[in-house]
């Protein structure tokens, strides 16, 4: 029976819906099973599909390879294991066929493969980029000593990591890439009391946000209480800033990483927001800013909410 498979997890395919995003002018990769890849059927004015085989892998590698940087991910190693699973399935795959999908022009389209009858549907929305600018703020107080510390493990010279955390979570699977203009300390010259709570964030903290960044993340560490009781974090809509604590209580899936997950939930508010003001969370299981279990996985809807492409 004929399918499509991720090539790897959280790189645009949402297996539920049988649906693939892709970056306009840019290509995404996936697995077919058991079809021939010349008897698909798509639109030829929306998408090029082809086969990566052993030997034309390198100038597809290439292509790749622009992606990343285009997306500031040269040197992450999720990018890296990307490209060595594209190498694997080029060069061994055995019954998948490894696919190179294009977007040519921002569309909904479809991908139709067929084998003895049966027929496997893949719905691709082709999005256009999209940059977002944030900026970093690393908080500090002073403790009841006087003491001034510092609140997060994170810091100023994280500032690289942390990008490559968003943009490993939305540029693949959003084509959105994060540019980070600013990251430095937010200093405060008295006590905030333990743990900081959304009073003493608006009145003391929250002015020292990026003047022109889209989104300012403030870094708390674990000292964090909001009255609205998120685990994650804080998203404070009406002033462009969000609040994310180091080590929160956010379900995850397995394997995932908590504060990858943390991060990328905050800011994921803010995306949806800025889009289609939806506000909160939904009850998708697995997903980015579900209500229950999350990972950085971004399903159908969600990409639709943040990035859709035209009607």
């Amino acid at each position: 029976m004929p399918r499509f498979t991720a090539l790897q997890s959280a790189t645009g395919f949402d297996p539920l819906r049988n649906f693939l995003v892709v970056g306009e002018g840019r290509s995404s990769f996936l697995l077919l099973h058991d079809a021939r890849v010349e008897n698909l059927k798509f639109d030829a004015t929306k998408l090029d599909v082809r086969a990566v085989t052993r030997t034309d892998y390198s100038r597809y590698a290439h292509v790749l390879q622009d992606q990343f940087m285009a997306w500031g991910l040269v040197a992450e190693e999720s990018a890296r294991g990307f490209a060595g699973a594209m190498h694997a399935a080029a060069t061994y795959g055995g019954l998948a066929h490894l696919l190179s999908v294009r977007g040519k022009v921002r569309s909904q389209s479809r991908i139709r493969a067929t084998r003895r009858g049966v027929t496997a549907e893949l719905h691709v929305a082709v999005v256009p980029q999209k940059m977002v600018t944030v900026a970093f703020r690393f908080v500090q107080h002073r403790d009841a000593s006087g003491a001034m510390i510092t609140l997060s493990r994170w810091t100023p010279y994280d500032r690289r990591r942390l990008s490559n955390m968003l943009n490993w979570v939305y540029g693949p699977q959003l084509n959105v890439t994060f540019d980070v203009v600013d990251a430095d300390w937010a200093r405060v010259d008295q006590h905030l009391g333990h743990p900081i709570d959304d009073e003493a964030f608006l009145r003391h903290i929250v002015g020292k946000k990026h003047p022109s960044a889209d989104l300012t993340v403030f870094f708390l560490g674990n000292g964090w209480k909001s009255q609205k009781s998120e685990v994650a974090g804080t998203m404070f809509y009406e002033e462009g800033a969000a609040v994310v604590v180091d080590d929160s209580q956010i379900p995850v899936t397995d394997g995932a990483d908590r504060f990858a997950v943390t991060l990328a939930h905050e800011v994921a508010h803010y995306l949806r927001d800025a889009q289609s003001g939806f506000r909160g969370h939904h009850d998708r299981p697995g997903v980015l800013l579900s209500g229950g279990t999350e990972s950085t996985v971004l399903d159908k809807q969600l990409v639709y909410d943040m990035n859709p492409p035209p009607a």
